[in-house]
């Protein structure tokens, strides 16, 4: 049986609606609706948002529960 590889099972970040780290919550919370109106409607693989820096780096992921807490 062959293993099966990390990079096999990646998604390129492309695919992934993105958020500031400098947004605001509500701003985190209206992208975060709009994520999940694209993944119900199939166009998007995750509910989830990445965050990028100044840089425009991707420094973490923000879901809706993340929200929640």
């Amino acid at each position: 049986m062959e293993e099966l590889k990390v990079r096999e099972l990646m998604r390129p970040v492309d695919e992934f609606s993105r958020i500031s780290s400098n947004a605001t919550f509500m701003e985190a919370v209206l992208a975060l609706e709009k994520a999940d109106e694209k993944y119900q409607a199939g166009k998007a693989p995750e509910r989830i948002l990445l965050v990028y820096d100044i840089k425009g780096k991707i420094v973490g992921k923000l879901s809706p529960i993340d929200v929640v807490k």
